[in-house]
């Protein structure tokens, strides 16, 4: 028995088949075929039941001939649907052998432009000295054992590419384009300049670009994340030369969970359609050249931890919409032109443990929710206008280990329940207007290793025995 696409097909002994169905009603002098009798197969006999026929009285018989993709069926009076159904089976065959020889010969096509693709690479590689792609990429070896290439297992195809900290000098070739299976791309700490090549976001199966720390000179698409990208979860081009503005359109990379363009010339405003990235974890938007506010469509990023646009040359104030991330663990805004007051609302941010608001134009008192926040860890708030005194309230931050308050012009007395912080290490408040005496608990501290306070209007200190 011949089973065949979920077929049954019977033949007498020494007959061939290549392809049969099953007739009804015939006598063996009918199963002939056009094409011949190598093709015809004798009939059941009347009284031999097949499988679960006992006892029907009917005659079967196989006819079988494929040749020039033709299946010639024998002229069946009252059976017309059957020879549609061998037609149909033929069909079936077809499709399923012309499926096989596509995918295989698509398999081997995929598989060697995978291989062209990184031999594009090398060719625009000028430098190589630790001589990694020039003794390993070679046409002798197969394309998943060169260095720094991982295959998936099934297809063979190219999923990762990792040749960070190799020294290479040279460009990256469009063609990097065409690994159309990559998830992974780690070009970190090498040579590379000249533009970014957009086919590289134009690769729908990548999660991860990695482009830190090369003197590329080139703009982001302004359409990327329109087409592709969707799977896209971290983006690192920092450390570039990165000019332009941020595109808008970045607001569509949807399962983005990294985002660093940090050390760049980017200009521009920061796109408000940032907001729509609900899933970043951190944020690097530092050390460029930006203009206007924060967006205050950054509060709907209530799963970052980290958040850096220091040295951006932002301005305006810090929205209050910040207190709805409540993930936030590190927040970098200095040396920019924020101006005005804390909102109250950071001191919803209970998570937090790194404050820099450094080199800004903040004015008015520190919030009283501001030392509500006991996780802190440091706060640096130098060089601002801030005023009020430092509240009773800082007791509160049990985890404080480092405050930075130079150069602002707070007064009033510095209250004794600082003395109370057992793991403050570092304390600098110099260049206040804090008058009275010193708290003599603050002998007490333990841990304090540095302490600055000149240029205040501080009077004594009162020591008790």
């Amino acid at each position: 028995m011949i089973i065949l696409l979920g077929v049954h097909i019977e033949a007498a002994p020494g007959a061939k088949v290549q392809v049969g169905c099953w007739g009804a009603g015939r006598t063996d002098n009918a199963c002939r075929c056009a094409a011949g009798p190598e093709c015809a197969l004798p009939c059941r006999p009347k009284n031999q039941p097949r499988g679960g026929t006992k006892g029907r009285e009917a005659r079967y018989c196989i006819i079988g001939y494929l040749k020039y993709f033709t299946l010639p069926i024998c002229p069946c009076r009252k059976s017309s649907h059957i020879e549609m159904f061998c037609h149909t089976l033929l069909l079936a065959l077809l499709l399923a052998v012309h499926c096989i020889m596509d995918c295989s010969l698509a398999f081997v096509t995929n598989t060697n432009i995978d291989r062209s693709s990184l031999l594009f690479l090398k060719s625009h590689i000028t430098s190589d000295p630790l001589n990694f792609l020039r003794k390993n990429w070679t046409t002798e070896t197969p394309v998943c054992n060169w260095i720094g290439v991982t295959c998936d297992s099934l297809n063979n195809r190219v999923t990762e590419l990792n040749i960070s900290y190799m020294q290479l000098v040279g460009t990256i070739p469009p063609e990097i384009g065409n690994l159309s299976c990559l998830v992974s791309l780690d070009m970190n700490d090498n040579f590379f300049y000249g533009p970014i090549p957009p086919s590289i976001f134009n690769i729908s199966s990548i999660q991860a670009i990695h482009l830190r720390g090369n003197p590329l000179s080139s703009k982001l698409p302004n359409d990327m994340c329109m087409q592709s990208l969707h799977n896209l979860k971290t983006l690192r081009i920092s450390f570039t030369k990165l000019y332009g503005e941020i595109p808008s359109s970045l607001g569509q990379c949807s399962s983005l969970e990294v985002l660093s363009l940090y050390n760049n010339s980017l200009v521009g405003e920061v796109p408000k359609e940032i907001g729509n990235l609900t899933l970043l974890t951190e944020l690097y938007l530092g050390f460029n050249s930006l203009t206007g506010n924060i967006p205050k469509e950054i509060g709907y990023l209530n799963s970052l931890k980290s958040l850096n646009m220091a040295s951006s040359g932002l301005n305006g104030l810090i929205p209050k919409e910040i207190g709805n991330m409540t993930a936030l663990r590190r927040i970098y805004l200095d040396n920019n032109a924020l101006s005005d007051v804390i909102p109250g609302e950071i001191g919803q941010l209970n998570n937090l443990e790194y404050v820099s608001i450094d080199s800004n134009k903040l004015t008015g008192p520190l919030p009283l929710a501001f030392f509500n926040m006991s996780h802190v860890k440091s706060i640096s708030l130098r060089h601002n206008t801030l005023n009020g005194t430092l509240p009773r309230e800082i007791g509160n931050m049990k985890s404080l280990q480092e405050l930075y308050l130079i150069n602002n012009t707070l007064t009033g007395v510095i209250p004794e329940e600082i003395g109370g912080l057992e793991n403050l290490v570092a304390l600098y408040m110099s260049s206040n207007n804090f008058i009275g005496h010193l708290p003599p608990v603050m002998f007490n501290m333990k841990s304090l290793t540095s302490l600055s306070l000149h240029k205040n209007a501080l009077t004594g200190m009162s020591i008790q025995s």
